[in-house]
């Protein structure tokens, strides 16, 4: 069932008796189709349901024992009746240092109500560890239900965003 945004009554019906059982309030999300000028960005498809478009590293360089946030910026491909999460985590030679993975824009706008076409802002915030030296270092951003992520090439699951330190 579709609902538009604002007041419902939510009610049940048995044996031709109906019942109210609440009154609920549904708050959309506005939905955008343009990227905004000052991303960096990217071209990776994940799967047949989104290319990551661009991404945005706050602040820009790491700074340890301070959070780092990372938006991502997803132009929707296709629809999925599939509730996906987005993992991003800080990676030093093949090592996971820092993560944090959940629903897209922290469950507001769920894989399953992406409309193709639409630009998805998805942001996380990860803290950096406190003891991080100086290096070089990434971020792996994938898309995963279960233990499952969508596929970025023939021979990947995942990207890798570089970030200053």
């Amino acid at each position: 069932v579709e609902l538009d945004g604002g007041s419902h009554t939510l009610e049940v019906g048995v044996a031709g008796e109906w019942v109210k059982l609440a009154d609920i309030n549904i708050a959309l999300q506005p939905r955008r189709f343009d990227t905004p000028p000052d991303m960096r960005p990217m071209d990776a498809r994940f799967g047949g349901l989104a290319r990551l478009a661009g991404y945005r590293l706050e602040p820009e360089a790491l700074a340890p024992g301070q959070p780092l946030t990372v938006t991502l910026y997803w132009r929707v491909e296709g629809s999925t009746r599939e509730s996906y999460h987005v993992t991003v985590q800080l990676m030093a030679n093949g090592e996971k240092l820092a993560q944090h993975d959940g629903p897209p824009a922290g469950g507001t706008r769920p894989t399953t109500s992406w409309l193709p076409g639409e630009i998805v802002v998805d942001t996380h915030t990860i803290i950096v560890p406190a003891d991080l030296l100086q290096g070089q270092y990434a971020i792996l951003v994938a898309i995963y239900r279960d233990d499952e992520r969508l596929p970025v090439g023939p021979d990947t699951d995942f990207v890798l965003l570089p970030v200053l330190r």
